[in-house]
């Protein structure tokens, strides 16, 4: 018998495997995750921990398809009106993917790249204006104010181009850009890990705010008390290591050793 379709998970990672191959080292093979699997379903926030280097920025960026899995399925329901449709994200095409981050998947870093000469605000209305359920024209310019406003960033700053700013005044705009956009599924890695405690409150009740629409969440946050304020459910990333002790895989004949890249 078929699940209804709010009984059904919104992600579901299985199986899912990713190395890294150092072309630079000889063809040296890194594993960094393996058997990844989970799901997480509409209004959860589910956090990944584990120490640094453990893979979880990895697995964030296979779920985003920044990176491609090397095995396992990568399972997403869309994000028309009735979300019938599940696409494999580890075997979609560009064109899918690209399709998928307009309604679907939306990313939020600790990093924002700038682009230049376009401002703040407009950054925030274009992002309103996507997702699954974008605001109404009339609405998007208060409400990408009320937005930056919200995360505390100055209205003298609103009509600047963020590539002016500080490091935390544009990872807020990143942020207010991420949370404006009503995308279904929402991917945070480590957003905020340059703001002080209050926008890190500002954060933690936008996070319960799209958790309250529906929003299906996998995040990093680098400090305890974030993570245990905003979790429904903890993953230990540590369970998806890959041989954690043994060494890199050598290419045959090869006979040196090679360190690879920090994997998070």
């Amino acid at each position: 018998m078929t699940k209804p379709e709010h009984l059904l998970p919104r992600l579901a990672l299985s199986g899912v495997s990713k190395t890294f191959t150092l072309h630079l080292k000889g063809g040296t093979v890194l594993p960094v995750v393996r058997n990844v699997t989970f799901d997480v379903h509409d209004g959860e926030c589910v956090v990944l921990g584990g120490q640094s280097g453990a893979g979880k920025s990895s697995i964030l960026k296979m779920i985003y398809a920044s990176y491609r899995a090397d095995s396992g399925s990568i399972l997403v329901r869309d994000g028309t009106q009735d979300g019938t449709q599940t696409i494999d994200i580890a075997t979609a095409s560009p064109r899918r993917i690209l399709a998928l981050r307009q309604t679907t998947l939306g990313y939020v870093s600790q990093f924002l790249r700038a682009i230049p000469r376009v401002s703040a605000l407009d950054l925030v209305i274009e992002a309103l204006r996507e997702g699954s359920s974008a605001a109404p024209p009339g609405e998007t310019v208060e409400a990408a104010r009320a937005l930056l406003l919200r995360l505390n960033l100055p209205e003298r700053l609103h009509g600047l181009p963020p590539a002016t700013f500080s490091g935390g005044e544009q990872a807020r705009v990143n942020i207010a850009r991420g949370f404006a956009a009503r995308r279904p599924i929402l991917l945070l890695d480590e957003p905020t890990a340059s703001l002080d405690a209050d926008n890190r409150s500002v954060v933690e009740q936008l996070i319960a705010e799209r958790r309250r629409e529906g929003a299906a969440i996998v995040g990093i946050f680098h400090d305890d008390e974030t993570r245990s304020r905003v979790a429904t459910r903890s993953i230990d990333v540590a369970r998806f290591a890959a041989n954690p002790l043994a060494p890199p895989l050598l290419p045959a004949g090869s006979a040196h050793h090679a360190e690879g890249p920090h994997a998070g």
